[in-house]
C-alpha cells in the first residue's frame, strides 16, 4: 500500500458512519478508503463485538465507561488518533486519570492512597487542573477519568467536568457512594459527566463495609447508583476481585448483583500490588485463577441478564494475552497489552505525571514542565519504549528492576529520574 498522509488519514477516520443492527455496533468507510484502512477499523470496533449498547449519551449509543458513545464527534477524535498510532507510529494518549486529589472517607483494606499524600504539599488548585485538562486534550486524550481518594470531597469537581471539552473528551468519575446529595448528581448530569461509577467490593453490606471501614457504606453506595440513574447519568459498578473470589462465587455474583442494580457496565479489576513491596500480599489471585477467571468472564459474556462488563485480568496475564488477541494490529493500536505509558497516563494531586495507577513512577511535574516533554520522557524511557503483552504492575522482574530498587524513597510516587541505572548513566 502507497503511504497515507496525515491528511488522508483524518479524512477517511472522518468519514466512518455507524449503523445499529441487533444492538451491535457496524460501520461503513470511504469506498476510496484503502484496504488495510477498513481493516483497521474493523479492528478497532471490533473490540466493542462483545458488548451490547445499554444507553445513550446525548442520543450517541454507548458500549462502556472507556469507549466514547458512537457516533460522536469524540469517538471519531479516539479513531483518528488509533489511525495516527497505527500509520505514523504516534504514542498518543487516550485515557488521562485524574488523581484530583487524596482526601477519602474510607479507609480500605486494599487501597494504596495513604503513600500519595504528602502533608506539606498543597493540592492543585482548580486554575491549575483546568491547564492541565487543556494540555492533555491538545495532546490526543479523549477519555477523562476524575479518581480519588474521593473526587466528590472537591468542591470544584463539576466545574472540573464542566469544563472539560465534551466536543473532544469524554469524563468518567468513580466515587465510594457516601453522603453524595441529589444536588450534587443533578449538577454532575447538567455539566456533561458520561458516567458516574461507584465502588462496591462486595453483593452485600456486612463484607463491603468491614473492607472500606464504614457503617453503612454498602446501603449509600447501592442508593446513590439509583439517584444517579434516575438523573439520568449513565452508571457502572467497579469491583475488585480477590484471591478466592472465583472459587468462592464471588466474581459471578458480583456481576449479577450489578445486573440487579441496573447499572450501565462493571468493571472488575484484579487486586495489584498498592505500594514497592507488596507483591507477595494475600490479597493476590494467582496465574491459575487468574486464567480461570478470564475463561467465567468469556463463559458469562452472552448472558443478556448481565450488564457489559470488562475484567482486567484478561490484560494482566501473558498467555491469555497471547492466545485472545494474537494480532499485531491490535498492537499497534493500542487495543491489547499493558497500556501504561501507552495509551494511558495518569496525574497525581500534585501534578505528577505517572503512566499508570498502579505503577507510582513519576516522570516530571506539570507545575514545572509541559505535558509534552514529560509524556516524550516517559514513552522513551527503558521500561516504556517497548511494547509489553501484558500488565507490568504484576510482573516481579518488572518491579524488581524499576520498583524496589527505589529503597530511599519514603512516599510516592517514585521519581524516575532517581532510578540507580539513570544516576548511573547520568541522564537528566
Amino acid at each position: 500500500m502507497r503511504s497515507l498522509t496525515m491528511e488522508e488519514i483524518d479524512r477517511y477516520s472522518e468519514s466512518v458512519e455507524l449503523v445499529f443492527e441487533n444492538q451491535r455496533v457496524n460501520f461503513t468507510i470511504d469506498s476510496e478508503a484503502p484496504n488495510e484502512v477498513g481493516a483497521l477499523v474493523n479492528e478497532y470496533f471490533s473490540t466493542t463485538l462483545p458488548w451490547r449498547i445499554t444507553g445513550y449519551y446525548e442520543g450517541n449509543a454507548s458500549v462502556g465507561a472507556l469507549f466514547p458513545p458512537f457516533p460522536s464527534s469524540v469517538a471519531k477524535r479516539a479513531l483518528r488518533g488509533c489511525m495516527h498510532r497505527y500509520f505514523f507510529g504516534k504514542k498518543i494518549p487516550k485515557v488521562a486519570t485524574l488523581q484530583i486529589t487524596y482526601r477519602c472517607q474510607c479507609r480500605c483494606g486494599h487501597c494504596g492512597v495513604d503513600a500519595f499524600r504528602k502533608p506539606n504539599m498543597d493540592e492543585l488548585t482548580t486554575e491549575q487542573w483546568k491547564d492541565i485538562i487543556d494540555e492533555l486534550t491538545e495532546a490526543g486524550v479523549t477519555t477523562f477519568i476524575f479518581f480519588g481518594g474521593e473526587p466528590l470531597l472537591r468542591d470544584d469537581l463539576v466545574d472540573l467536568v464542566n469544563y472539560v471539552d465534551k466536543s473532544r473528551a469524554m469524563c468518567v468519575m468513580a466515587s465510594n457512594g457516601l453522603n453524595v446529595e441529589p444536588e450534587i448528581l443533578r449538577r454532575l448530569k447538567e455539566s456533561g459527566l458520561y458516567y458516574f461509577c461507584v465502588s462496591l467490593d462486595y453483593p452485600g453490606a456486612e463484607k463491603h463495609d468491614r473492607n472500606r471501614g464504614i457503617h453503612g457504606l454498602f446501603d449509600q453506595a447501592v442508593d446513590t447508583l439509583s439517584r444517579a440513574q434516575a438523573e439520568g447519568l449513565l452508571t457502572g459498578v467497579s469491583a475488585t476481585v480477590f484471591k478466592g473470589s472465583l472459587k468462592s462465587g464471588h466474581y459471578e455474583r458480583m456481576l449479577r448483583f450489578a445486573g440487579d442494580l441496573g447499572v450501565n457496565q462493571i468493571t472488575v479489576c484484579d487486586y495489584k500490588p498498592k505500594g514497592v513491596r507488596d507483591i507477595g500480599s494475600e490479597w493476590m489471585i494467582d496465574q491459575q485463577e487468574r486464567r480461570e477467571i478470564v475463561n467465567k468472564a468469556l463463559e458469562l459474556l452472552s448472558d443478556p441478564t448481565l450488564p457489559n462488563f470488562f475484567t482486567y485480568p484478561v490484560v494482566s496475564d501473558e498467555e491469555v494475552q497471547k492466545n485472545l488477541f494474537s494480532n499485531s494490529m491490535r498492537q499497534s493500536l493500542g487495543l491489547q497489552g499493558c497500556f501504561a505509558g501507552r495509551t494511558s497516563a495518569v496525574v497525581s494531586a500534585y501534578g505528577e505525571v505517572m503512566p499508570c495507577n498502579y505503577l507510582p513512577l513519576s516522570f516530571g511535574n506539570l507545575l514545572n514542565e509541559s505535558f509534552s516533554e514529560i509524556w516524550s520522557r516517559l514513552i522513551n524511557s527503558e521500561p516504556f519504549r517497548d511494547t509489553r503483552g501484558y500488565c507490568r504492575a504484576l510482573d516481579a522482574d518488572f518491579r524488581s528492576r524499576y520498583l524496589e530498587c527505589h529503597s530511599e524513597c519514603d512516599s510516592l510516587p517514585l521519581p524516575y529520574i532517581l532510578h540507580p541505572t539513570l544516576r548511573q548513566r547520568k541522564i537528566s
